[in-house]
């Protein structure tokens, strides 16, 4: 008898255009905008960097109620909601005429990046999948990764074609028709939707639903745990250098290598990250997972306390990237491992 096919493979193709868009415009296209805000407008690194904290902040703490927004208003609503958002602000970023504009608008933006970052697609995928979570969210966070090789390069060569306020306009445009009709078209709750449960087997009472009743008291219990702190602190240490070296990439390399070098050196970066991403997906469901997370660490500590000329700071990321399970795809399935053991 031939298998049904299961919707929670749309929904991870769904969420891997929603990634291919909210990592590609909001994630690496970041490097984008800060060299080309410094380019255009004379400012210096410090005056942009620090709007661009206040992004990530704002981003986090809007992360942190995520869970919330996706169970109460679903998917649909907030991916559409956080979608439009980031689109405004990345056309209104290319408006901007002093530094203080960029605060309001890094703001508007972060709502989308906090909609639809890294925790968006594990809250997204999780009522989907719970044998085959790993690959599911790895084959999601793959479209954050060609966001990365596709969007974020091609932002350089068509800002040099248009200018930057044109460029950041169709980019803000191309992103909003993609994702609106995407979240509203294909995005559901959960597989009971469909009379089945996760991984499409036989529909039971999961973890979440027994949990769901005691939603904070749950959660206030995990991040009470050591295990939640022994997963965050070191991901958060290692994802802020990355995370700081991204955001300067561009800057970094264009007077080097040019802006065709720049564009080069962000897409083989990330897509160095398809390698070790892709071999995570297959074994971090196993007993793996402390493995995955040894090699790109002791890489991280290693190139933290030997710093190397700026001309080696791309192949370094390269490197970085392509480390398995480095990123923070691993970190959301590492975390969801050490709360599922709260579960009752």
């Amino acid at each position: 008898m031939r298998a049904r096919y299961f919707y929670g493979w749309n929904v991870v193709a769904a969420t891997f255009v929603m990634a291919l868009f909210s990592f590609g415009l909001g994630f690496y296209g970041l490097s984008v905008y800060v060299a080309m805000l410094q380019r255009v407008h004379g400012w210096s690194a410090s005056v942009v960097s620090v709007p661009v904290t206040v992004y990530y902040v704002a981003g986090a703490l809007l992360t942190a109620l995520a869970g919330d927004l996706y169970e109460r208003f679903g998917p649909r609503a907030v991916v559409s909601v956080g979608s439009i958002a980031m689109a405004a602000g990345i056309a209104a970023l290319g408006l901007v005429t002093a530094p203080w504009q960029l605060y309001p608008v890094f703001l508007v933006m972060s709502v989308g990046w906090g909609s639809m970052s890294g925790a968006a697609i594990n809250i997204i995928l999780a009522p989907w999948w719970e044998r085959r979570r790993g690959l599911a969210v790895s084959v999601a966070f793959n479209g954050a990764t060609l966001g990365g090789v596709v969007i974020t390069p091609a932002l350089i060569p068509l800002i040099e074609w248009l200018g930057f306020t044109r460029a950041l306009e169709i980019a803000a445009l191309v992103s909003c028709v993609a994702l609106v009709p995407v979240a509203i078209g294909v995005m559901r709750r959960g597989p009971e939707e469909f009379g089945v449960g996760p991984d499409g087997d036989s529909r039971r009472p999961t973890r979440a639903e027994a949990s769901r009743s005691g939603g904070d008291r749950w959660r206030g219990d995990s991040v009470s745990t050591w295990r939640f702190w022994s997963v965050s602190a070191p991901f958060a240490l290692g994802l802020a250098a990355q995370v700081g070296v991204l955001t300067h990439l561009v800057a970094l390399v264009t007077p080097m290598l040019g802006t065709g070098g720049a564009a080069r050196v962000v897409s083989t970066a990330t897509a160095s990250a398809l390698i070790g991403r892709s071999a995570t997906g297959f074994v971090v469901d196993g007993r793996l997972r402390g493995l995955c997370a040894l090699r790109p660490g002791r890489r991280q500590s290693h190139d933290l306390a030997r710093p190397h000329p700026r001309r080696r700071v791309a192949a370094r990321e390269v490197q970085h990237a392509r480390q398995p399970g480095s990123g923070n795809q691993s970190v959301h399935v590492r975390l969801r491992t050490v709360t599922r053991r709260r579960d009752p």
